[in-house]
């Protein structure tokens, strides 16, 4: 509980003070006498610095988390029955997770102190540390990569509380087991990895590098530096999915498929590479429909957010396609860079979603779920929540269809495509006459906090990225 009130506090006051800097500050006088250039640069600068300041804070915390995980898990202790003692949890302590969330905590607080160390540049915005933010925020999506991946060992290391003779009911009978099970999925802090990762993204893309016409677009490359950053991190990528399990089931293969969407994507084509995540899509979805029905998956948001996710796909490469065989065509190209902000803001939403579901889970687990693998569910988890994303993100950024709308155009479209979604799954359960089963995986208290400040805040912030 004290945990969740200190989650309220620090997005109310976080809000009010993002609130106050964009306004440009409390000096009204000096906003009226003053030259407003210039003060559009001190804006800048102010909210910049507000911005490394906020990721600082931030990744102390992820790096503290990282380095106590061995000792939370030392002191982990639950309550007996009927009783306010508590007794010694059943608890796991992973290496890759310890080492995962501390070099990704290392990292926010190393692009904050760079952020520092340019603060006379940042009056123009983050375009002369963009590499340096940019790089720094792919590899820490890596590291979360590695942490949400380390949570499969707690499955295997733990099968009093994960396997089929686990005790499952919701309930004081089943109290112990819950908290573990949370416990088990909260003491590693992979669900704010990723949501740093993504603001330490967007502050890598300030206006002044963006694709703004076809002639930016025809002339846009990498530069060497970032090439061989990316080509590294595509290197360690491999590496942690072959760690984590050696190709021994389909879902390591869905992974590669989606890592060569997204470099193809990046170095390759637009158009064509996100036809690798859409096969790598469907053939997981057939696979989940085989074991589970269809039923169950539509009763899912996430597996109808995917849906509509691979939809977006499907439409924004039918319209490059056009594009690139017709003469170009202003409305076409509109409608293109439409679907690309509907597309990246159902991907980010189901993104801040699923990192609102790992800090809220309570520990429950659905009596009729049967888990095979750790390592493998761990795996399907990260493709079906978060890699949609980074599939995403080169379209959305080395293209120039999404800068012609104009502001208020990308707004209202990202943030009318959630709720569309919502519309959509809300519609599919009354069909199938079911409610929502992530609803009974939260835990209460920490459901609001998590939901506010994890999930809407930055989905809706994206929407004027």
């Amino acid at each position: 509980m004290t945990r969740a009130f200190d989650a309220f506090f620090l997005t109310i006051v976080g809000v009010a003070i993002v609130g106050l800097f964009s306004l440009g500050g409390m000096d009204e006088m000096a906003k009226e006498v003053g030259d407003g250039e210039k003060q559009a640069k001190a804006v800048s600068t102010s909210s910049c610095m507000l911005a490394g300041s906020i990721m600082l804070y931030s990744n102390i915390r992820i790096l503290r988390a990282g380095m106590r995980h061995s000792i939370e898990v030392r002191h982990f202790g639950v309550p007996m029955m009927n009783s306010t003692e508590f007794v010694r949890g059943y608890a796991h302590a992973s290496d890759v997770g310890t080492i995962a969330v501390t070099f990704g905590g290392a990292l926010g607080i190393g692009a904050a102190l760079v952020m520092l160390a340019h603060v006379r540049k940042l009056a123009e915005g983050t375009g002369a540390i963009s590499l340096q933010l940019g790089a720094a925020g792919v590899f820490q999506l890596l590291a979360a990569f590695a942490a949400s991946l380390s949570t499969g060992s707690q499955v295997t290391h733990l099968p009093a509380l994960f396997s089929d003779t686990a005790c499952k009911n919701i309930g004081e009978a089943c109290k112990a087991a819950a908290m573990s099970r949370r416990f088990s999925t909260t003491n590693t802090q992979s669900a704010g990895l990723w949501l740093s990762a993504v603001g330490m993204l967007a502050l890598a893309y300030p206006p002044m590098v963006r694709v703004t016409n076809r002639a930016d677009a025809a002339r846009y490359q990498w530069s060497f530096t970032g090439l061989v950053f990316s080509l590294f991190a595509a290197i360690v990528a491999f590496l942690i999915i072959w760690s984590n399990s050696p190709f021994e089931n389909h879902i390591d293969y869905v992974l590669m498929l989606s890592l060569i969407a997204i470099l193809w994507s990046s170095y390759v084509d637009t158009w064509t590479g996100p036809a690798f995540y859409i096969a790598a899509f469907v053939w997981d979805e057939i696979i989940y429909v085989n074991a589970y029905g269809l039923e169950q998956a539509l009763s899912h948001v996430t597996h109808v957010s995917l849906f509509f996710n691979c939809l977006m796909l499907g439409l924004h490469m039918v319209l490059a396609a056009l594009t690139l065989a017709c003469r170009p065509s202003r409305p076409i190209e509109r409608i293109t860079g439409a679907v690309a902000v509907a597309g990246s803001s159902i991907a980010t939403g189901l993104f801040t979603a699923s990192a609102c579901l790992t800090m809220g889970y309570g520990g429950q687990i659905d009596p009729n779920y049967v888990i095979l693998s750790g390592p493998q569910n761990a795996a399907s988890f990260v493709f079906q929540h978060f890699v949609p994303f980074a599939v995403w993100a080169p379209i959305f950024t080395c293209r120039c269809e999404v800068n012609l709308l104009s502001k208020t155009a990308r707004a209202a479209t990202w943030l009318l495509a959630v709720p569309l979604v919502a519309v959509a799954y809300a519609i599919v359960l009354t069909v199938i006459a079911k409610g929502p089963p992530a609803v009974n995986f939260f835990d209460d208290w920490s459901l609001p906090g998590c939901f506010i400040g994890a999930g809407i805040l930055p989905w809706a912030a994206a929407s004027i990225v």
